[in-house]
């Protein structure tokens, strides 16, 4: 299973949480990092990488 990188940013003061995750395939990854966001108010977005390279980028709702 291919390897990704999700770095969790919680603001713009404090460096990203980094965290492995293995997925199947892109799609999956983009589906747990969606996941993992939803599981903590304390991020605010997730980088997504395989291989060094950026795939998604997503953010939290404004809303919440």
């Amino acid at each position: 299973m291919p390897e990704y990188q999700f770095h969790l940013h919680d603001g713009p003061s404090r460096p990203p949480v980094d965290e492995v995750v293995d997925a199947r395939d892109d799609a999956e990854a983009l589906d747990l990092a969606q996941i993992r966001l939803s599981l903590s108010r304390a991020f605010t977005d997730v980088r997504v990488k395989k291989n060094g390279v950026e795939l998604y980028h997503l953010k939290r709702d404004s809303e919440f």
